[in-house]
């Protein structure tokens, strides 16, 4: 009797697991999926407007973040083009120009940028103090560039 039982459970298990797996491919495939409409979408204009805000639209639910802002450098300027849920950019706006500093001086270190909550000391001082000023009109607990 008890073989028997613990051979039904090892099938039950076995289903288990199997249907897990199932399930992890299903999502990874839908994921994929989305990020192939996503590129589709982008390269389907050549109206760097227009790209940026469906990048700044579409992204948003692609990396699942609460506001995805395109930053576009053109040989020394750096100019925010869109953030998603906008129709429009004021780049007057204390935000948006705290923003483009920040962008700024990321860009020209030319590394990655996170913050979490802490400012590292490795970080150069002007992005710690573009960094500064930016958190202070905005208040975000997390930023990747």
């Amino acid at each position: 009797g008890y073989t028997q039982f613990l051979k039904r459970i090892a099938g039950e298990i076995g289903k288990f697991i199997k249907n897990g797996r199932y399930r992890l491919i299903l999502n990874q495939q839908a994921q994929w999926n989305q990020i192939e409409t996503f590129i589709r979408n982008v390269h389907g204009g050549l109206n760097p407007k227009q790209v940026s805000y469906l990048v700044a639209n579409e992204g948003k639910r692609l990396v699942q973040c609460e506001r995805l802002t395109v930053a576009i450098r053109r040989g020394k300027k750096t100019k925010i083009t869109a953030i998603s849920g906008q129709d429009v950019v004021e780049q007057r706006a204390n935000l948006v120009r705290r923003m483009t500093t920040l962008a700024d001086r990321v860009l020209r270190h030319g590394e990655n940028f996170v913050y979490h909550g802490r400012i590292e000391e490795h970080w150069p001082a002007d992005v710690q103090e573009a960094l500064k000023e930016y958190l202070d009109e905005s208040g975000s607990k997390l930023i990747v560039m």
